[in-house]
């Protein structure tokens, strides 16, 4: 099971968007997909047609006073969703403490959980939610903004990503996936950092600004059930296949090499 966490820790980077869309996309794909809002804004649901925050969510999972199932949301026969909790809130102030930060991973992996994706969107934090988020996930997925602000914000994220690698092992994968761009002098400089600094990790496919990103969740759906002929679904189809297929390529890389080392 591919567990990825959409996070950053500066706001207004189009997180929650990349995230809602990812997920659709690929359960588009047919890729059978739980997408979780660990965010107590609550602002993913949106794009579901759940405008309500008040029903159990994340909220009740963390605190084990529901089961996975219990919370889950059916939306269709490949896509779930889990929303945040009206309580939520209060759990991100919740100290951190031993076994703590990993009570969403416990959570998740069950032996009824069948799922081929989970996908998780953050909050921009660096306290409970997003520690127990980056620990249950073996993929993160970045949005960054080409832009000043958003060089600086990913520096400081990781740098606390740096510090879970020291104690969890490090991420399959790291998809930096550049969002709201807007055609300028500033982005391109930008671009050219991002791919010096990230390399093969920054995803090819760019999520460029257009209004029929901001209006879709006000309809309740992702930009391909609103606009499904729009350049923005052509992009996170493509966004979802480019995960899907370098995906598959790392898990066969590395199978290769653990039957090498195994003298298989």
């Amino acid at each position: 099971m591919r567990v990825l966490a959409c996070v950053n820790q500066k706001g207004g980077v189009g997180k929650t968007t990349v995230c809602a869309n990812l997920a659709y996309a690929l359960s588009k794909q047919d890729y059978k997909v739980l997408v979780l809002d660990i965010d107590p804004q609550g602002h993913l649901g949106q794009s579901f047609g759940f405008f309500n925050n008040n029903r159990p969510g994340i909220d009740a999972l963390l605190k084990d006073d529901a089961s996975l199932e219990a919370v889950t949301i059916s939306l269709s026969d490949t896509l779930s969703f889990i929303p945040a909790g009206p309580t939520l809130q209060k759990l991100e102030s919740m100290p951190k403490g031993k076994g703590r930060g990993l009570l969403l991973k416990k959570a998740i992996h069950q032996p009824v959980n069948d799922y081929d994706f989970i996908v998780m969107d953050c909050p921009p934090s660096s306290g409970f939610l997003v520690v127990n988020a980056l620990a249950a996930a073996n993929e993160l997925v970045v949005p960054v903004t080409a832009d000043y602000f958003g060089m600086s914000g990913l520096s400081m994220l990781m740098s606390t990503v740096q510090n879970f690698e020291r104690v969890l092992g490090r991420y399959k994968r790291k998809w930096f996936v550049v969002s709201r761009l807007q055609k300028r002098k500033l982005s391109e400089d930008v671009l050219k950092k991002l791919a010096h600094y990230f390399d093969d990790d920054l995803v090819p496919i760019h999520i460029a600004e257009r209004a029929v990103l901001a209006e879709s969740p006000s309809y309740g759906k992702p930009v391909m059930a609103y606009a499904p002929t729009s350049s923005s679904s052509r992009e996170f189809a493509s966004l979802a296949q480019h995960i899907i297929q370098r995906g598959e390529k790392i898990d066969d890389k590395q199978g290769s090499t653990s039957r090498e080392s195994l003298g298989a």
